[in-house]
């Protein structure tokens, strides 16, 4: 049976929807989008254009599927149910049918033989815009980790129950799936399980496809337990290779009291639990759809709705309650905006506005939680991006910067996700001790030369080098490519900086080595986008990295190196 036109127009639609969101997404990098990104784009302009001669009637149903099939796009046409299932599925649909008219024949005269037994299908993985796993909630047992209990079950379920009552208030064109243990899950072959930890959590998500999971364990022996409720953000695929401070583990307010045992059919006891459980349940999925229009690179969209999130949950209290949460995230969708001028003045009037704007975000999440060490990285960004000032305001700003990043680091082995969180500080301090150092340099040569300020100078560009090498191991571990290259980028600034101080107070013979170490971190910054060597030739943003900055930087300090020294 052909396709009908309205099937095919609906899918013709829903192509150019998601190709709209892809090109706001290349937008956002600002003509330097990633190789995969610009690839996806492509493929759905050639996926419109075959739709299009299906129309026309310049394909035929085979042929649209044999092309569509080599084509990277997000929504599939099978799950969809937009386009029907290809001919060999049909053909082998009918065979069955056919065999299974001549098996109730035979039947007539024939006794029934054994039946085979049934494969195991293969497990089964999320296929939605955004996907949401909720874990099995487990009971803390005598080593801290969760065991299953009824309580924790039940508590799972109605968690459930209340997050897709949420989710039914998305809008449509988005579709959301959440999962949950029972019986739909284990016709797919699949079981989420309980969740121990952060690394748990980020294994199931990568196990399932899922964007979100969320988890948590019955705490405490006495009654009522106490229930945290946890979720973990996996960065869509692509995205890896870039600190960044959305994806990971978050805590979501102060432990909810539930009293055991737990019968989610008592009124009286879901009355009580309701107001707290349905209110983070709320948050969630307010989070979830601004997480969507975050990761598809719209932030104006994210932030919208983020916003839209503080007037929805005026009920929500403001200490200890998560709101802290939702504030940084305001917080972290104006600073990115404030990057570009354009994109800001959409929504305010000046890029300092914008910043302006954060900062009281990223106080008003401090003050509803003194420790939560995301928003201090957030102040130091802000504080970090007023750099261009007269040089007298730079040092104080450069000084608020590392404060901030200091109570990041002081603060990250509270939350979740604190390897995360460190190396963000880290790099933050990173760049902020080159700023100091730098403004420090530029007064000292103002001053005809003042060797207090260099001398100051110099500490701060060793402070940067010793930020930097914090960091660069773990980034090397996980192969983040990207980030790598912004690392060593800064490191060879900081050599450099540091070997021109040498030079200025007449230390040559410390200088030459720091320039030699400034060329070799310049060349491992440009090693990051060699495949030979295991790095990522095809992450446009790092080969700009690369192009613009380190390759340059690297062979100026080489001919520096190449120029014979006179003799004192």
């Amino acid at each position: 049976m052909p396709l009908s036109e309205t099937k095919l127009k609906r899918y013709l639609k829903r192509l150019h929807q998601d190709l709209n969101i892809l090109r706001e997404r290349e937008a956002k990098f600002g003509g330097n989008a990633p190789l995969e990104l610009l690839n996806q784009i492509d493929d759905h302009q050639t996926a419109i254009t075959l739709v299009e001669s299906r129309l026309a009637g310049d394909l035929s149903d085979e042929q649209l599927f044999e092309q569509l099939d080599t084509l990277n796009i997000n929504h599939n046409y099978y799950r969809a149910n937009i386009i029907p299932i290809p001919t060999l599925p049909l053909i082998a649909l009918s065979l069955s049918m056919l065999g299974l008219l001549s098996f109730i024949s035979y039947r007539l005269v024939v006794p029934t033989p054994t039946p085979t037994p049934t494969p195991v299908p293969t497990p089964s993985q999320m296929s939605g815009d955004f996907n949401i796993a909720i874990a099995e909630i487990g009971q803390q047992g005598p080593d801290d980790s969760p065991v299953s209990s009824p309580d924790g079950q039940q508590l799972g379920r109605w968690i459930f129950s209340e997050l897709q009552n949420e989710i039914k208030n998305l809008p449509q064109q988005f579709e959301v799936q959440v999962w949950h243990d029972g019986p739909e899950l284990a016709a797919k072959n699949v079981k989420l399980g309980l969740v121990a930890d952060d690394e748990a959590a980020a294994e199931l998500a990568q196990r399932v496809k899922a964007n979100l999971v969320i988890y948590g364990a019955l705490e405490g022996g006495q009654n009522p337990a106490s229930f945290v409720p946890k979720f973990y953000i996996k960065p869509l695929q692509g995205e890896a290779g870039e600190l960044d401070e959305l994806k990971g583990p978050f805590q979501l307010g102060a432990p909810i009291p539930v009293p055991i045992p737990l019968d989610t059919t008592d009124p009286v006891l879901i009355a009580s639990l309701k107001p707290e459980v349905s209110l983070r349940a709320r948050a969630l999925r307010w989070f979830t759809m601004g997480f969507i229009w975050d990761l598809a690179g719209q932030t104006l969209k994210a932030l919208d709705t983020f916003q839209q999130a503080e007037q929805a949950l005026k009920d929500w209290g403001e200490k200890n309650q998560g709101k802290e949460i939702l504030y940084y995230f305001i917080g972290r969708e104006i600073l990115f905006l404030s990057r570009d001028e354009q994109q800001a003045l959409k929504v305010f009037d000046s890029v300092e506005t914008a910043r302006a704007t954060a900062e009281t975000y990223f106080k008003k999440a401090l003050n509803s939680n003194p420790e939560y060490a995301r928003a201090y990285i957030g102040l130091g960004s802000v504080y970090y991006q007023q750099s261009p000032q007269p040089l007298e305001a730079r040092l104080a700003t450069a000084d608020l910067a590392l404060t901030q990043y200091d109570k990041a680091l002081e603060y990250a082995p509270k939350l979740p996700g604190e390897e995360l969180i460190r190396l963000e500080a880290h790099f933050g301090k990173a760049v902020a001790s080159f700023l100091k150092g730098d403004t420090l340099y530029k007064l000292g040569y103002n001053q005809g030369g003042n060797p207090s300020m260099y001398i100051e100078a110099g500490g701060y560009f060793e402070g940067t080098i010793r930020e930097i090498e914090t960091i660069l191991e773990p980034l090397a571990a996980t192969q983040q490519h990207r980030s790598l290259g912004h690392a060593y980028l800064a490191l060879g600034g900081a050599y450099a900086q540091l070997a021109l101080v040498r030079e200025k107070q007449g230390r040559q013979a410390e200088a030459t080595p720091l320039y030699q170490k400034a060329e070799d971190a310049y060349t491992s910054c440009i090693a990051q986008g060699d495949a030979a060597g295991g790095g990522n030739p095809y992450d446009a943003l790092l080969k700009n990295i690369i192009d613009t900055y380190c390759r340059p930087y690297a062979d100026r300090i080489a001919d520096k190196l190449l120029v014979p020294k006179e003799e004192p």
